[in-house]
C-alpha cells in the first residue's frame, strides 16, 4: 500500500512538473488542458439550450398574425392539389386492397423545399414539441453518458426542459411532460449508481485522487494557488487517466405503385402527386415563398434555422463531441496578475470544419474561458449554417 501510494505520489509530482513548465517553455497548450476545457464548453453549451427555445417561443409569438395568414393561402392555393393527390394515393391503397395506409400532409405535398417552414406555419405547437421530444429522445439514449460528463448539471437541464414543456396543454404535450418525468427518475436512478461507483473509489479511483492532492501541494509549493472553485486538478487528472486509459426524391414515377410497396410502407401519398396536372403547374421550388411572401419566409427561415442550429449543437454536446482541437500561445502574452494567457489562438472543431477563434486562457478558471468560446462556437455556427 505504501508503495503504491508513493508512486502515486511520484507520478502526480511528474505531471505537475510537466504541466507548470509547459506554461514556460511549450507555446501549445496541453492536451490534459484541452480536455478539461472541452468538458466546461459542452457544459456551457448545454445550458444555451432552454434559452433559446424560449426565443423561439417569442418569436413564434411575434409572427403570429402573419403565419395564419400564411396558413390560409397555403391552404386556399394547394388544396386541389392536396386533394387530387391523396385521391389517386387512396385509391390505389383500395385496388391493393390495403387497410392501412401512412397519411400525409398538406405541407408534404406542397412544401417539397419548404417543408419545415410550411409545417411551422400549420402548427407551431406541434413543431416545437417535436423539436423538444427529438431532444428529449436523445438525452434518454445518451443518458448514462451524460450524467458520467456532466454530472449534476444533466439534472438542471431535465427540470428546465420540463419547465418548458408544461407551456402546452395539449394531449401531445401531456404525453411529451409524462415521458421527460420518466428521464427524471432516470437520471435519479443512473446518477445513484455513479454516485455508488465513486463511493467505492476503484483503485484508479484512489490514483485519480492522489495524482490530484500532488498537483496542489505541487501547485504550492511552486508558489502558485488553484482557486476554490472546482475540482480543476481532479478534472485534469481525470483527463489524463481518460487519454490513457427521410427525405424524399419526389421526381418522374411509374403510374402503378406496386402494392407491397404501399403495403410495407417503403413509399407513400406523395409518389402519386406528379400525377395530378394541379400539382404539375405549382412552382417546384419556394411554394412558400410563392403564396406567402419572401418577407414572411424569410423571418420563418431565421427561427427554423434557429432550432435547426440548437438541435446540431445539443447533439454534439450528448456525443462529447471535442470542440477544441488544439491551442497554442506565446509567452509574451502571459498576463501574471490574472494568470491568463491573452489573446490565445484555438482551432475549433464547427460542423466538423475547423475555425480558428481567440480568446484569453485563463489558467486556473478554465470556465470564464469556456464561456468565451462557447459563445464563439454558437455564433460561428450560425454563419455556417448561413452558408
Amino acid at each position: 500500500m505504501m508503495l503504491r501510494s508513493k508512486f502515486c505520489l511520484q507520478l502526480g509530482w511528474i505531471i505537475t512538473i510537466v504541466f507548470c513548465l509547459s506554461f514556460t517553455s511549450s507555446t501549445m497548450l496541453p492536451k490534459s488542458n484541452i480536455e478539461v476545457l472541452n468538458k466546461l464548453i459542452r457544459e456551457k453549451l448545454l445550458m444555451k439550450v432552454i434559452p433559446e427555445l424560449k426565443k423561439s417561443l417569442l418569436t413564434i409569438e411575434q409572427l403570429r398574425t402573419s403565419s395564419m395568414a400564411c396558413k390560409h393561402r397555403i391552404t386556399s392555393s394547394y388544396k386541389t392539389c392536396a386533394d387530387c393527390t391523396k385521391n389517386r394515393c387512396y385509391d390505389r391503397y383500395r385496388e391493393c386492397k390495403i387497410s392501412s395506409r401512412k397519411r400525409v400532409t398538406m405541407c408534404e405535398i406542397v412544401a417539397l423545399d419548404q417543408a419545415e417552414i410550411c409545417s411551422l406555419t400549420d402548427n407551431a405547437e406541434k413543431f416545437m414539441l417535436n423539436v423538444v421530444t427529438n431532444i428529449k429522445d436523445r438525452l434518454g439514449a445518451n443518458l448514462r453518458y451524460a450524467i458520467y460528463d456532466m454530472g449534476s448539471l444533466i439534472e438542471t437541464f431535465v427540470v428546465h426542459l420540463a419547465n418548458y414543456a408544461n407551456t402546452w396543454s395539449s394531449n401531445s404535450a401531456f404525453a411529451l411532460q409524462n415521458a421527460i418525468k420518466q428521464i427524471q427518475t432516470r437520471y435519479t436512478i443512473e446518477n445513484n449508481r455513479f454516485m455508488a461507483d465513486i463511493h467505492y473509489r476503484s483503485p484508479e479511483e484512489v490514483i485519480l485522487r492522489d495524482m490530484s492532492s500532488a498537483m496542489n501541494v505541487g501547485m504550492d509549493k511552486l508558489g502558485a494557488t488553484i482557486p476554490n472553485t472546482g475540482s480543476f486538478s481532479y478534472d485534469l487528472s481525470r483527463t489524463l487517466a481518460d487519454l490513457l486509459s427521410v427525405h424524399f426524391n419526389v421526381g418522374r414515377k411509374k403510374r402503378a405503385v406496386a402494392c407491397n410497396t404501399l403495403a410495407t410502407q417503403q413509399t407513400t401519398c406523395l409518389v402519386f402527386r406528379d400525377q395530378c396536372a394541379t400539382c404539375r403547374s405549382m412552382p417546384k421550388s419556394k411554394p412558400v415563398t410563392d403564396v406567402c411572401g419572401a418577407l414572411y419566409t424569410s423571418e420563418a427561415k431565421q427561427l427554423v434555422d434557429s432550432l435547426t442550429r440548437t438541435t446540431q449543437i445539443y447533439e454534439e454536446v450528448l456525443s462529447r463531441v471535442k470542440f477544441v482541437q488544439s491551442a497554442s500561445y506565446t509567452r509574451v502574452a502571459f498576463n501574471t496578475p490574472e494568470i491568463k494567457f491573452q489573446n490565445t489562438k484555438f482551432t475549433v472543431a464547427i460542423q466538423s470544419k475547423p475555425s480558428i477563434l481567440f480568446a484569453d486562457f485563463h489558467v486556473f478558471d478554465m470556465g470564464v474561458t469556456a464561456g468565451q468560446l462557447a459563445d464563439k462556437i454558437w455564433t460561428d455556427w450560425t454563419k455556417n449554417n448561413a452558408v
